[in-house]
């Protein structure tokens, strides 16, 4: 949970009340202390290796900590709850306590109370509670500014990255996410999600709990769907369908083979980006009101990035569902042993593996399951079918490289075994004797009718499929990327499922990464555009401002999917764009913020934007107009160490391409120093005399400074550069009008109005 934006007092610090530590203690906070004081930013880990320490008790380990907390909330810093919980993993409950406290002394006038149902928050009513646990609140709501459509809002701290995962997901499989909204106030973050009515896995099997395995059926599961454990009348969600139509013909088997391959599919959609979830359990699979089977709750999911790394600090699991090698992880970094294990996809597979065990046998398997498993009954006296029990025997190896390599594969084995002839996971006996009946009277016709007719629908979706490649290319050349990306993505459900094609599949993929990057590297542009302009002679009214500033966090958010495809190092046109649209973002936005924030809040958002502005400066490199940006808000709330360290970063670094002189100049600009800003952005200009920024930039600071005839020549090289610029025509008129040109700026005026009537309405002439 951040506390970087908390304008409550500080909280006590222990080198003021050191006597009353234990000597080892006292010493170690000193230290960690001083280190602070000389600009050295030293972790408690650190301290305790530096002393042989780093197996000392709660008396030497949580004063450290504390102190940490203390020294980081004066360096601006966001302290996060999740991070201190995977560093220390072996003082979890203590740290929660010492949080607790925290928030009680350095926010005394905020606490973080859940809302309740009736209640407005935010832009939602809520009308009815779904789900509690310790962490949050899960509320039916409806959003009245959008015809009182029914949502699920998912109420929580302000912790944890559950919703840049969700974020990522589009599946059919995965509950999406509609928008998440922050309320710093509250300490509360809300996840916005479609309400899609149904039970999660957990609950429907408690309802099927005393009925045995061979008396349930797919009628059974669709049956349960009808039903709704809430006293409210939600509005009707979706009840009809393939997927309901199918569960209410199946048989129990062959309705948790069918619910085993999408989640499959789900989790392979996942896997694909990087993403595992590390949580799949009855609990987190929701089956929706018409049927389809989706992963719930990725607060979990961990990059596979992170976990292919020699060390993590922290990893998350539920006992019965981890895989041997996830269980072990976790026990390694709860005793601290610095021992490797092995944490990819396959432990996704191994969860699913047991949650299929569970609803076919009843019960959780044991290792010595594993062995007997293709000759096990479950506790109501059914066999498992032979060809079934294999796949769950492979999905349950203990050595991941015995078990699929991955849940594509393992889809694919449990639709086979709906299909294939001999496996007991057929329909209801009397079904199959009818149909056994019918397909022999009509004989071997009606089997190559249907052949030709897969046949058709295995073509007609590869055709699909590679139609849309050829579609999104097309939308691609005329930048109209976001329908190339819905495009893509029903192309690729189309043959998702379907085995061969990967190399057909895997180049839909590559075009959905890339034309998903060109997108948001797109709307990024678009937003810093919209940004730099408003450093202009003209003004905007709020709502105006506010709708931008919206903007601005949205692509932000988008930072990390970035920099994952932009190397920092690279030197290609397109990855330095990205690199300077994300710096002038981290600068205007943050300069935004201050503009738009009330009085007295004005120091909590300043703080906000030296955390934003630093961690802009570590994922796209300095520039001395970032640090000067740094220095400048950090000094205005007494930030004086932050300031100073980026003082003397300042100093190091000299612009020496037109876009450093010319972020330069517009930091000088902030500041009013006006005609060193002018020297500046006459320097950017004569590097690039064609780029539009560097001209619109001395266009404004000669303005700035009364040099009217300079602005004037400014703005009309912007005018010359991009003719379609309604604002260039503005200013320009602006110019004129100053140095009493009323026709030529009236001129202007109506020129701007043209091309873009949203501008205020020119100033009266003179």
């Amino acid at each position: 949970m951040s506390t970087g934006s908390s304008q409550g007092a500080s909280p006590p610090r222990l080198t003021s009340v050191s006597r009353q530590l234990t000597p080892l203690a006292a010493t170690l906070v000193d230290e960690l202390a001083a280190a602070w004081q000389a600009g050295e930013r030293i972790a408690v880990e650190e301290v305790l290796a530096q002393h042989d320490a780093t197996e000392a008790g709660s008396d030497v380990v949580i004063p450290l900590i504390y102190e940490e907390l203390c020294l980081r909330e004066e360096d601006g810093q966001v302290v996060n709850r999740a991070e201190l919980m995977r560093r220390f993993p072996r003082w979890k409950s203590q740290l929660q306590m010492l949080l607790d406290c925290y928030e009680m002394l350095a926010f005394p006038t905020r606490s973080i109370d859940f809302p309740q149902v009736g209640e407005q928050f935010g832009e939602f009513q809520l009308i009815a509670e779904l789900g509690r646990g310790a962490a949050g609140r899960v509320f039916l709501a409806t959003q009245p500014a959008l015809s009182d459509r029914q949502v699920v809002l998912k109420v929580t701290p302000r912790i944890g990255d559950e919703h840049l995962s969700l974020a990522r997901l589009q599946h059919s499989g995965i509950v999406p996410v509609y928008l998440m909204q922050e309320f710093p106030e509250q300490g509360l973050r809300v996840l916005c999600m479609p309400y899609l009515g149904g039970r999660t896995l957990g609950q429907i099997l408690d309802s099927l709990e005393s009925r045995p395995s061979n008396a349930r059926s797919g009628k059974d599961l669709a049956a349960l769907l009808e039903e709704t454990p809430l006293d409210t009348a939600p509005e009707a969600v979706a009840i009809r369908g393939p997927a309901r139509q199918f569960l209410a013909r199946a048989s129990y088997t062959q309705a948790v083979c069918w619910i085993g391959a999408c989640l499959a599919d789900a989790l392979h959609y996942a896997h694909e980006r990087g993403l595992l979830h590390l949580d799949v359990k009855p609990s987190n699979v929701l089956l929706a009101s018409d049927g389809q089977p989706m992963l719930l709750d990725f607060h979990l999911a961990r990059e596979a990035t992170d976990l292919a790394a020699k060390r993590i600090d922290w990893i998350g699991g539920t006992t019965g569902y981890m895989s041997p090698e996830q269980h072990a992880l976790l026990d390694a970094i709860r005793t601290g042993r610095a021992e490797e294990y092995v944490v990819d996809r396959r432990a996704d597979i191994f969860a699913l593996g047991v949650l299929l065990h569970e609803m076919l046998l009843g019960y959780l398997p044991a290792d010595g399951d594993l062995r007997l498993l293709p000759r096990i009954s479950n506790r109501f006296g059914s066999p498992l079918d032979g060809k079934l029990a294999s796949v769950l025997g492979r999905c349950l190896q203990r050595d991941p490289a015995l078990r699929f390599p991955n849940a594509e594969s393992l889809a694919m084995e449990l639709r086979r075994c709906l299909v294939e002839p001999g496996s007991r996971s057929g329909m209801h006996q009397e079904h199959s004797v009818t149909t056994a009946r019918w397909l022999y009277r009509m004989g071997i016709c009606v089997v190559g009718v249907i052949i030709l007719l897969i046949g058709w629908w295995y073509s007609s979706c590869v055709h699909q499929a590679e139609l849309a490649s050829w579609q999104a290319r097309e939308l691609t050349l005329t930048n109209e990327y976001e329908h190339a990306v819905d495009t893509l993505q029903t192309g690729l459900s189309a043959i998702a499922w379907m085995p061969g094609n990967g190399e057909l599949k895997q180049k839909l993929r590559d075009q959905l990464a890339s034309t998903a990057l060109a997108e948001t590297t797109r709307q990024l542009h678009v937003v810093v555009d919209r940004l730099r302009f408003l450093d202009g002679p003209r003004t905007l009214p709020d709502d105006q401002l506010h709708a931008i500033e919206a903007m601005c966090e949205r692509v932000w958010d988008e930072r990390a999917a970035v920099t994952e495809v932009t190397p920092r190092e690279s030197t290609s046109a397109l990855d330095e764009q990205i690199r300077t649209d994300f710096l002038d973002l981290a600068i205007l936005w943050t300069d935004l913020r201050v503009r738009l924030s009330p009085a007295n809040q004005s120091n909590a958002i300043r703080r906000q934007g030296v955390s934003i502005l630093k961690e802009a400066g570590r994922l796209f490199g300095l520039s001395p107009a970032l640090c000067r940006e740094v220095q400048r808000h950090a000094n205005a709330v007494g930030m004086n160490r932050v300031a100073e360290d980026y003082a003397k970063q300042s100093a190091k670094l000299h612009p020496k391409t037109a876009w450093g002189h010319y972020s330069l100049g517009r930091s000088l600009l902030q500041g009013d120093q006006l005609e060193q800003a002018a020297d500046e952005f006459q320097q950017a200009v004569d590097l690039a005399p064609d780029n539009f920024w560097t001209n619109f930039y001395r266009g404004i600071s000669t303005y700035r400074l009364g040099q009217y005839d300079d602005a004037v020549a400014a703005f009309g090289a912007c005018v010359a550069l991009e003719p379609h610029r309604a604002e260039c025509f503005y200013d320009r008129g602006l110019a004129h009008a100053a140095l009493g040109h009323a026709d030529r700026a009236q001129r202007d005026f109506e020129r701007a109005n043209q091309l873009d009537p949203s501008l205020l309405p020119p100033p009266a002439a003179g």
